[in-house]
């Protein structure tokens, strides 16, 4: 129904499938903490860079595991390993423990730096007649992405709804324009004040869920809107107090909501 984008075919789809073989490749011994360890250091060193436009990544679990880290971070992820990739130390691991050759070890290296550009390069504004032309490059990408991270014989290899989509986007962003337009990042977020908050006060039953959720949501709209008339009124509240009430109002944490 929507246009193929890259929160969901790429952060939830295909760089998730890339991690999850990166596991199975590396293993859980010192190599897999040795890596981990050097994904901190990198993490707090472009913190301090003054060139903040880097992807959000996340620390909260290891580079290469998959739980406990969003979609969006899975590109960060991706970029921290280019970087540990880069570090001698770190190309020494990764290159023994994913058994590539010097030749193929560049390869590698040279995929991941496509791989994060084509990502760029779908959100960017870009000439109409270069889209039509991007095609044969877009398609080496995805080839070598299944050359590097090849799947296991029992599943369907790489004939996934999510790597159709990706090879779509060329042909989307010729019709909407780049690939922000569609992008599903924004109300995805939007979820958790709409349907997860309000979704957690209903009693979770198939066939009254949508409107028992709708109901809460009005109701807490109505009770946000009472709050911060009531909060603007009390002349003894600071300006930071009420911002924070004003914030526990809207994520339905306050007492009044």
């Amino acid at each position: 129904m929507m246009p193929t984008e890259l929160l969901h075919a790429s952060g939830s789809g295909l760089l998730m499938y890339m991690f999850e073989l990166l596991r199975e490749q590396i293993g859980g011994g010192q190599d897999r903490d040795f890596i981990d360890q050097q994904h901190i250091v990198i993490s707090n060193v472009i913190k301090r860079q003054s060139e903040q436009d880097f992807p959000r990544g996340s620390m909260r679990n290891g580079l290469i595991d998959g739980t406990k880290c969003q979609s969006s971070e899975r590109k960060g992820n991706l970029f921290r390993l280019l970087c540990i990739a880069y570090t001698s130390s770190g190309s020494a691991v990764l290159k023994r423990s994913l058994k590539l050759s010097d030749r193929r070890w560049k390869q590698f290296i040279e995929f991941l730096k496509l791989y994060l550009s084509m990502e760029e390069w779908f959100h960017d504004s870009n000439d109409k007649q270069e889209v039509r032309c991007a095609r044969d490059e877009i398609s080496k990408v995805l080839l070598s992405l299944q050359k590097f991270f090849p799947r296991k014989d029992n599943t369907n290899g790489y004939n996934l709804p999510k790597m159709h989509g990706m090879t779509k986007m060329q042909e989307y962003i010729t019709l909407f324009g780049s690939g922000i337009n569609f992008f599903g990042g924004p109300g995805e977020s939007a979820h958790k004040q709409f349907i997860k908050i309000p979704g957690q006060r209903t009693q979770r039953r198939v066939s009254e869920f949508a409107q028992q959720t709708a109901l809460q949501y009005h109701n807490m709209l109505v009770s946000s809107y009472a709050a911060e008339e009531c909060i603007f009124e009390m002349s003894s509240v600071s300006n930071m107090e009420k911002k924070m009430i004003k914030a526990r109002v809207s994520r339905g944490t306050y007492p009044s909501a």
